[in-house]
């Protein structure tokens, strides 16, 4: 017996339509970034703080400088070779891989400044918790905006992460 309906996929608008995996990469790679130069640098401040050993660091040969630019590399090196990875492993390198790797170290350098910022104003992980999940939707705001194309794509310019995304 003949089946009464019959289903044809029609696409609209533009004759190129970008698969979700293509679509979801620049979200994963940019949450894999911001996540480890954010947060690392953000709770190891914090939890100085709590434990009160950024004190005792304080009176050591150590500036606090020495000591807040040691956590931000840190925060900028697992960043960076967290994006690495993720894309080594998509296979997602595109056509300029050197720009591309530059671009990952300026968000790792940038999540990681802005992960020391947070840590030295907030005082408890809970806050840092909070400000992470509002914060997310201002960082991650172009990787959104890619995933659905029939949005506006100037909406891109208003986030900051848009200008390393490029």
């Amino acid at each position: 017996k003949p089946e009464p309906i019959i289903l044809a996929a029609v696409t609209l608008g533009d004759e190129e339509t970008i698969p979700w995996s293509r679509r979801l990469m620049p979200m994963t790679v940019m949450m894999a970034i911001f996540f480890g130069g954010l947060m690392l640098p953000a709770t190891s401040v914090i939890e100085e703080k709590l434990k009160r050993t950024l004190q005792a660091l304080a009176v050591t040969p150590a500036s606090l400088s020495d000591i807040f630019i040691a956590k931000g590399i840190m925060g900028t090196l697992l960043s960076l070779a967290m994006g690495v990875i993720i894309l080594l492993i998509n296979q997602a390198w595109g056509e300029s891989p050197l720009f591309l790797l530059l671009m990952l170290a300026l968000g790792a350098i940038m999540a990681s400044e802005i992960g020391l910022i947070l840590g030295t104003l907030i005082n408890e992980m809970n806050t840092l918790f909070a400000v992470w999940k509002f914060g997310g939707l201002f960082l991650f705001g172009p990787a959104i905006i890619y995933m659905f194309p029939e949005l506006p794509q100037w909406l891109n310019y208003i986030f900051p992460t848009y200008y390393f995304t490029g």
